[in-house]
């Protein structure tokens, strides 16, 4: 059964930004994401990075949510399945 931690209660002191504001930060490191890897699979197809390049494009929305909710403590360790496979649909070929 899978289980959740529950977070302690905040102050209500604290300030947060209005929806639309958390909506535009999301959205800008949405683009960014997906910039930087078109830029790598980039690179990578001109032979500038060696090894293997793993996207995830269209996947920008699940790594940008996780990175906004992340709290001080929290820890993150990033998984590729499949990092072998050179036919996984996330390995760039050339």
């Amino acid at each position: 059964m899978l289980q959740t931690a529950q977070r302690t209660a905040k102050s209500k002191t604290k300030k947060t930004a209005p929806p639309h504001e958390r909506f535009l930060e999301a959205f800008r490191w949405m683009l960014l994401a997906r910039t930087l890897e078109e830029k790598l699979v980039s690179l990578y197809r001109g032979g500038l990075i060696t090894g293997g390049v793993y996207i995830g494009k269209g996947q920008e929305a699940v790594s940008v949510a996780c990175g906004l909710f992340l709290q001080k403590g929290d820890i993150f360790a990033p998984f590729a399945t499949k990092q072998d496979d050179p036919h996984s649909a996330n390995h760039c070929s050339m």
